[in-house]
């Protein structure tokens, strides 16, 4: 578990807190292509809402777009359990083919 600060919409900073299955339900929802935002993962929620879709972009490979408000257990099951229903039922994602080096 990791915890770190940020602000919410209304600029008021609060605590999130990540969990190893967050960021293990997160990464394969984005190699299936999916937007964590239409599974509730309330940190790019509120980010999208303070900057807008084309504002602040996290990092690819930064924890904190799989993070949850601090006691919200809540909403982490509710994204959890949304993300599951898809992953039964998805294919497994296409690996990208590599390019060879030059």
């Amino acid at each position: 578990m990791v915890d770190g600060f940020g602000s919410d919409v209304s600029g008021k900073n609060r605590t999130y807190i990540i969990q190893v299955r967050d960021v293990a339900i997160g990464v394969q929802l984005l190699l299936h292509k999916q937007s964590l935002v239409d599974y509730g993962f309330i940190y790019v929620i509120e980010n999208e809402k303070k900057y807008g879709p084309t504002g602040l972009k996290v990092s690819p490979n930064s924890s904190i777009q799989f993070a949850f408000p601090d006691k919200d257990e809540a909403s982490r099951t509710a994204a959890h359990e949304k993300a599951l229903a898809f992953l039964k039922t998805a294919k497994k994602p296409e690996a990208e083919a590599s390019k060879p080096a030059k």
